[in-house]
């Protein structure tokens, strides 16, 4: 989008007032030289009304500048006399009055200006209040009216935005109200508030800044408004970012205490699997030992306790071994009460055999 840089259209003005002391000072080429160099500034803004005045002015300066080279080949005595013709300079007070007269005059064609540019825009004249409005920029800036150039200024860009915009609508069929060219009247209120102070008595009333900042932010044009839109949407996005990064932090801290909460737990249970495993292994070295005594009962409770703890840790492994055991513990008891049982009938056996061989002998005898 095409719009005036303001720090340009100061620069020009600048080069303006500097052309001014150049030529005060007699010093026309200098003076020509700045002209020019505004006059590229206000081309390159396509302020084509500001243009025509510069190039005036550069007229009037060359031809003071022909005017030059007479007045110093005249002598000395001559030039007092050239400059005794020339009225004084006016005093403080006559040019305040000729400044408030001139104010008096450009003040109300300003105002003209800005109701027929206004006026011509709601008729979709656009290009034709284009140049009034250029030309109510050149007498504000004669009055000094900074506010107003300013304004003018949004004005013609907004035009322009809005010659653009209805170009591109007409082929989609988009009727374009014209109540939208009456508000983007920016220097309105301002034209209202000199038409009223030219038509009243002047009188001096205090300023309420707080009601005047009100008010200038009422007026503020279309882009401006776009303009603190757009800031607060960045300061919107940079508060979304920051509470995006508060949050994605506490979501770390969440995460970071988790995984040491988990660490705890799993380093608790390590801690409650080795004192099971260290009980589980007393009680088989407790089983081995009974087994060893031939104390069968006792070792399979030792070995059916171990088993439940290995269960519980899952070491299957042990706990098939363990299982297994007790069923040799029962093959043991077996074995034993075989061999027991064996070993009765042989001593039994044995002493009767014995008792018969004693038997016999007494008889022999």
């Amino acid at each position: 989008m095409e719009h005036y840089d303001i720090s340009i259209v100061k620069k020009a003005e600048e080069l303006e007032e500097r052309s001014k002391i150049e030529a005060k000072n007699k010093n026309f080429d200098a003076a020509i030289d700045l002209l020019l160099e505004a006059k590229d500034l206000y081309t390159k803004l396509g302020l084509t009304g500001q243009v025509g005045i510069v190039i005036k002015e550069v007229v009037h300066l060359k031809n003071l500048k022909r005017e030059q080279p007479s007045l110093v080949k005249s002598s000395t005595n001559e030039k007092i006399t050239t400059y005794e013709k020339v009225k004084p300079a006016p005093n403080f007070k006559e040019t305040t009055s000729i400044e408030m007269n001139t104010d008096n005059i450009l003040e109300p064609k300003g105002v003209q200006l800005l109701e027929d540019a206004k006026n011509v825009a709601l008729d979709e004249k656009y290009e034709e209040a284009l140049k009034i409005y250029e030309e109510a920029y050149s007498v504000y800036k004669k009055l000094n009216h900074p506010y107003e150039c300013k304004q003018i200024l949004w004005q013609i860009n907004e035009i322009k935005e809005y010659q653009r915009w209805e170009q591109s609508n007409k082929s989609k069929g988009i009727k374009v109200a014209l109540k939208d060219i009456a508000a983007l009247a920016v220097a309105e209120k301002r034209r209202l508030s000199i038409q009223k102070r030219i038509e009243e008595p002047k009188r001096v009333e205090p300023i309420k800044i707080e009601s005047k900042k009100i008010e200038i932010e009422k007026d503020q044009p279309k882009l401006f408004q776009q303009l603190h839109e757009k800031a607060k949407q960045e300061e919107t996005r940079k508060r979304t970012q920051l509470s995006l990064i508060q949050e994605q932090k506490e979501q770390r801290k969440h995460r970071i205490e988790a995984q040491q909460e988990k660490l705890r737990i799993i380093q608790e249970e390590k801690r409650k699997e080795e004192i099971m495993v260290k009980t589980a292994e007393d009680l088989l070295d407790k089983g081995n030992l009974n087994l060893q005594k031939k104390l069968y009962d006792d070792a399979k409770s030792s070995y059916e306790q171990a088993i439940k703890i290995f269960s519980s840790i899952g070491w299957f492994n042990q706990v098939k071994i363990l299982q297994n055991e007790i069923r040799n513990i029962d093959l043991y008891r077996k074995e034993e009460e075989r061999k027991l049982q064996l070993t009765t009938e042989i001593m039994q056996k044995s002493q009767q055999q014995f008792q018969k061989r004693v038997d016999t002998m007494k008889k022999k005898s």
